[in-house]
């Protein structure tokens, strides 16, 4: 009788981490943009309330698509504090999943990916149609996200652990969706 191997694949963790962190330094832009947001453009209130909401729902879409990648990672991995969660933030770790856990985590982490394109796609959007309302919204996150941004260096820089990384993206959404809340609810 033959035995089958498990065959074991290894995406490298800071692909997924460094995917979070794209997703923090998209809505940091907000907060880069506030500055010089007085002297821009502005969109009737129908557009811009219509922007929100498409820019809303992407934030959403993401935010379900990242749960369901960490979610996928967590039933596949043998100890994805270690392999994943508390692995320092650099290339070439491996997080060893099964063949089976590796096409769920495959099929996931490329949806993760396009909705942090569609997040871009919207933030972008914002900041160059509407200005002012890119500012009101920086405003928001400034108060918000604090240190974010040098939180995001540091595990750049010194090589924190991915949890870091993870934590500054599913914290800058949730950010980004009360700024949303708290712009659509002003009626301005």
């Amino acid at each position: 009788m033959e035995v089958k191997s498990h065959k074991l694949v290894d995406p490298d963790p800071f692909t997924i981490a460094g995917t979070f962190m794209t997703l923090a330094a998209l809505v940091l832009q907000f907060v880069q943009v506030r500055q010089g947001a007085s002297s821009g453009k502005t969109t009737p209130h129908a557009v811009r309330d219509q922007n929100l909401g498409n820019l809303d729902d992407q934030c959403s879409t993401c935010e379900d698509a990242a749960k369901k990648l960490l979610r996928s990672i967590e039933r596949g991995s043998r100890d994805v504090d270690a392999e994943l969660y508390n692995r320092p933030h650099r290339v070439g770790y491996k997080l060893e999943l099964d063949q089976a856990s590796h096409s769920m985590f495959r099929h996931n982490f490329a949806q993760f990916m396009t909705t942090v394109g569609g997040v871009s796609m919207w933030i972008n959007h914002i900041i160059a149609e509407d200005t002012h309302l890119a500012g009101r919204l920086g405003d928001h996150l400034h108060g918000s996200l604090g240190d974010l941004a040098a939180s995001l260096n540091q595990v750049l820089e010194q090589g924190r652990a991915n949890r870091e990384a993870i934590h500054a993206g599913k914290q800058a959404l949730i950010a980004l969706h009360d700024a949303i809340e708290a712009e659509l609810g002003k009626g301005n």
